[in-house]
């Protein structure tokens, strides 16, 4: 039995968790679920509700181990997967003056899942001028705690020396604000600095030394002429 829906609102992360404890137990008696399903749940949304499902069924939905996961399928060649804070550093200086875009989701996040097709495509379009990059909640926890995510799908857009240049949550009915951003900040421009922290949220952390704006060296000597 399933309580998906393909068109789901965002996830609310804490909101799950208000609702986490009876709405869990209330369905567990419902449905007689064996015991040892009790203790490992995943959120998902039913009837715009933040819910919570057995792990058996998380699984099933997400795929098997067998299987190509949903945020693993048909993905463009700009796409990236990300698992730590200098990761994603290093990501972004190797990117130079191109639009970055970092997507936070969740396997279990249906919001996720219904937009993730669209975000293939669109990526597909733009090959050459943006880089995409994929962050785990589930792996990555504390990071996107520390970075303001406080909902899924979240996107936050950097570019070059500018940084950050955007941010916000988008479901498959606001698509085209996704759409629109990409546009705007996809534009070709040189940068004739190097920010100073790739991320204002960890300052401490810089690429490493293999890691570094590709045009670092003609910035350095437009500096001195």
């Amino acid at each position: 039995m399933k309580f998906l829906r393909a068109n789901a609102p965002s996830c609310d992360l804490q909101r799950c968790k208000r609702l986490y404890n009876p709405v869990r137990e209330k369905l567990l008696r419902r449905l007689s679920m064996p015991t040892q399903y009790k203790t490992s749940v995943s959120p998902t949304h039913f009837g715009g509700r933040c819910i919570r499902q057995s792990s058996a069924t998380a699984e099933a939905e997400a795929g098997t181990s067998d299987e190509v996961k949903w945020w693993n399928r048909d993905t463009a060649s700009n796409m990236k997967d990300v698992s730590s804070v200098q990761e994603l550093v290093n990501e972004l200086a190797d990117a130079g003056d191109k639009l970055v875009i970092v997507e936070f989701y969740a396997p279990w996040c249906n919001a996720c899942k219904a937009l993730y097709p669209k975000l293939c495509k669109i990526m597909n379009e733009h090959l050459e001028d943006v880089v995409f990059l994929k962050v785990s909640f589930e792996a990555n926890k504390e990071m996107c705690k520390n970075m303001g995510v406080k909902v899924l799908p979240y996107f936050k857009f950097f570019r070059g020396a500018e940084g950050k240049v955007d941010q916000f949550s988008c479901t498959v009915s606001k698509i085209q604000r996704f759409r629109d951003a990409v546009a705007d900040y996809s534009t070709p421009f040189c940068s004739l600095e190097e920010p100073d922290t790739p991320l204002e949220e960890f300052p401490e952390i810089h690429p490493t030394a293999e890691h570094h704006h590709p045009d670092a060296d003609k910035i350095t000597q437009l500096a001195w002429h």
